[in-house]
């Protein structure tokens, strides 16, 4: 690849960014991008062959620092598994917060359900990958919960969490002083959360 193409590339990549977080995945056309990248709409074709592949080189890199973060917290067994899930729910809390621009894109963005066994993007993978992960985690709290409970209880966890990342979307505050006020309540969440689950 040339020096040209390359510097093309790059352009695309940041033009794709910059719309995405403005305007969000799915209002956002190809032509958009090449208008600001300063290329035809032909060249994204040529470069990247579709949009989604502009969100998965985006994506790919925070999504898997997240899924390996979730991954390490899982595997400390010096914690109790409420602790477990408890920084499981404020990494990805913080994750959005990180990327609250580019969360929806990242996580919801041409998304499968989670209870579709197969998936043909490699995006969506890694994201039932990390619900796989957040079901794990429910489920050690409390093992005679069967499957069908432990993804009922895994999705209200993750609407919860959701709710919280989208209150800050569009928040011009800095995350350190979001955080001070969020991740407590993030706490106070998975404790109640986890009592009523147990109890109902």
């Amino acid at each position: 690849m040339s020096t040209k193409d390359g510097q093309a590339k790059e352009r695309i990549l940041k033009a794709a960014e910059e719309l995405f977080q403005v305007k969000g995945y799915h209002q956002v056309t190809v032509r958009e991008i090449a208008r600001k990248a300063g290329c035809s709409h032909t060249s994204i074709y040529v470069y990247y062959g579709e949009k989604r592949k502009l969100l998965e080189l985006l994506a790919k890199k925070p999504l898997n620092e997240l899924r390996e973060d979730v991954r390490q917290i899982l595997t400390k067994s010096s914690v109790t598994p409420s602790d477990r899930l408890v920084a499981l729910a404020k990494r990805f809390v913080h994750f959005g917060l990180v990327h609250r621009n580019l969360y929806e894109a990242f996580l919801h963005a041409e998304a499968t359900r989670v209870d579709i066994p197969t998936t043909l993007w490699e995006l969506n993978d890694i994201r039932m990958q990390l619900f796989d992960m957040l079901k794990k985690a429910v489920a050690l709290n409390h093992q005679p919960w069967n499957e069908e409970r432990v993804v009922s209880l895994s999705r209200m966890l993750y609407y919860a969490l959701h709710g919280m990342i989208m209150t800050y979307k569009d928040s011009d505050e800095s995350i350190r002083s979001i955080e001070r006020r969020v991740l407590p309540i993030v706490e106070q969440t998975v404790h109640v959360f986890l009592k009523g689950a147990i109890q109902s």
